[in-house]
């Protein structure tokens, strides 16, 4: 007995001697050190199913003298219950540049800490690093940037650091340098572009089915793209377009994974909540804004998208209006033959600017009244801007969209509002010229554009970008038409009603405030909701009010 217990007691401490040694000698530690703004991250296993205390130490070395270390930055953590930690770090932005000393240590007396080393950009050699960065004008200037600052200043990890190497490498740095140099500000962009060339150069590396699959999982980080069902959904489509295309440019391996993940969720879609998933995902690829989407979402519309193969976004997006507006039609002329209209609130988007409530539904004959009355169909109900979308299309300043209809609740693009003011307010002039980048002579809306730049009512956006074929926010609307209007106002804000003023950008302040005095815009509910798109019958009330207020109506 004596013996057995001795045994026992002997395979027992040999247990806890070997997790102890397990645990001293199993612990992975993972950082991911972003020199671009001094931030990190620390993944830890301990290797043990119980909680440690943490503790993540950095120390400056000293070249002189590679034992002595000076602390710089400590942090304490808790794993969880299995023994892992996450968690994310910020150094100082004023350390010396060089090398740093990283240590991450258990509490257990039996752990022995894991240690990395990594390279401390300081402010004024990021600049420098941008700057080489902007300057690559060939393969040459390429490798040496690639040297520099994965050697002399080893702030990226490459695989290899011979001549081989860095002449490919350098070949995917040059090409994209030249083609991303005007969208190069900081550190960041330049650590992105030269990891996804790193991601690039390994993928291409490795162009069969199973191993471009492992590349694409194995680099998501450095590439900047998500792993997830999506892609699982499409990556047969992302593969093929991969092998096929011999991508050099991340501009081209983004556009191709983006669009076949995009494109592939909506035509690989069998039900309807797969369409919606579809949509209030990408919606913005579509270039189409969801709170429309949610107005119109229905059993109809989804369906209507299965079993289509769209090729382009923009194909989505034309579909889209083809099939919201035939569901107006059906709406209204099943309201028609029903004897009662369809009820579209003046409480919704639109009563933001002109208030309205909702109305009894009309009888069959008030329908046929209002059809001989009003030009579009699709305005019966609207009735807090049905008179003046009347008013405007018989002056010439609006006109309707497909099928008679005027599509109230649809937004407006900036380039389609500016028509509406040149026409509204007569200032169109042929010959008028611009300069915005994104304005070609060619482009329908040219000369409205250069006719409202020339009388100063349209400003464009940063980088002389106008802006065109993006919706209009209410406070870019506001601003415009405030510019058109002689009565001014240097009121403060707090003489403003809306309860949202501070959402409001400081350029529209005033422009809300002088609208809001004289009348031209009401808000809802105490709301004036700055960064909504505007839709197409806001537009019109507000036009139509101006012109009121300035004589011309």
């Amino acid at each position: 007995m004596k013996k057995f217990f001795t045994c026992f007691i002997a395979a027992f401490l040999f247990g806890c001697i070997c997790e102890l040694y397990v645990f001293a000698n199993s612990m992975i530690v993972n950082v991911d050190y972003n020199f671009a703004d001094y931030s990190g991250f620390v993944k830890t296993e301990t290797g043990v199913n119980k909680q440690q205390d943490l503790t993540v130490s950095f120390y400056k070395k000293d070249p002189s003298e590679p034992i002595a270390e000076s602390l710089i930055w400590a942090d304490q953590a808790v794993t969880d219950k299995k023994g892992s930690a996450e968690f994310g770090f910020v150094l100082p932005d004023n350390m010396d540049e060089g090398f740093y000393h990283g240590k991450v240590k258990t509490s257990s007396r039996f752990s022995n800490p894991v240690e990395f080393d990594f390279y401390y950009l300081n402010s004024m050699s990021m600049k420098e690093l941008v700057s080489d960065f902007k300057g690559i004008d060939d393969l040459e200037n390429a490798i040496s940037f690639l040297k520099k600052y994965s050697i002399d200043k080893p702030v990226f990890k490459f695989d290899s650091v011979d001549d081989i190497y860095f002449n490919e490498l350098g070949e995917y740095v040059r090409l994209n340098a030249g083609m991303e140099k005007d969208n190069i500000f900081q550190a960041a962009d330049v650590r992105n572009i030269v990891n996804g060339c790193l991601g690039l150069k390994k993928l291409n590396k490795t162009l069969t089915d199973s191993k471009v699959d492992m590349c694409l999982k194995e680099n998501a980080n450095l590439f900047g793209i998500n792993i997830d069902e999506d892609y699982e959904k499409c990556k047969n489509e992302i593969i093929e377009d991969i092998i096929t295309g011999d991508i050099k440019l991340l501009s081209e391996f983004h556009n191709t994974f983006r669009q076949n993940i995009v494109l592939g969720v909506l035509n690989k879609a069998v039900h309807s909540d797969e369409i919606s998933y579809a949509m209030h995902k990408y919606y913005a690829d579509y270039n189409i804004q969801i709170q429309d989407y949610e107005k119109y979402e229905s059993e109809e519309l989804n369906k209507a998208f299965i079993g289509k193969n769209f090729m382009t976004c923009d194909s989505v997006y034309q579909a889209y209006i083809k099939i919201k507006q035939q569901i107006d039609k059906n709406r209204n002329e099943n309201s028609s033959s029903n004897g009662s209209s369809v009820k579209i609130t003046g409480g919704g988007a639109g009563a933001r600017y002109g208030g309205g409530s909702i109305t009894p539904a009309l009888s069959e004959n008030s329908v046929i009244g209002a059809v001989q009355e009003y030009a579009f169909l699709d305005i019966v109900n609207v009735d807090w801007a049905r008179e003046q979308i009347n008013a405007l299309y018989k002056k010439g300043i609006i006109n309707g969209k497909e099928d008679g209809l005027f599509m109230p609740f649809d937004n407006v693009t900036r380039e389609e509002f500016v028509k509406m003011i040149v026409i509204a307010f007569d200032i169109y002039n042929k010959d008028a010229e611009c300069e915005f980048k994104d304005v070609k002579k060619d482009d329908w809306f040219y000369s409205y554009i250069s006719s409202a730049a020339e009388k100063g009512i349209i400003k464009g956006e940063d980088g002389n970008i106008f802006g065109t074929r993006q919706l209009i926010t209410r406070e870019d609307l506001v601003t415009i038409i405030a510019r058109m209007i002689r009565v001014a106002d240097e009121e403060s804000l707090e003489n403003c009603s809306f309860l949202d003023m501070d959402e409001v950008s400081e350029y529209a302040e005033s422009s809300v405030i002088t609208l809001s005095k004289n009348g031209i815009i009401v808000g809802d509910g105490g709301l004036f909701r700055p960064r909504d798109y505007a839709s197409r019958a806001e537009a019109a009330v507000i036009i139509y009010r101006t012109l009121v207020l300035e004589g011309i109506l």
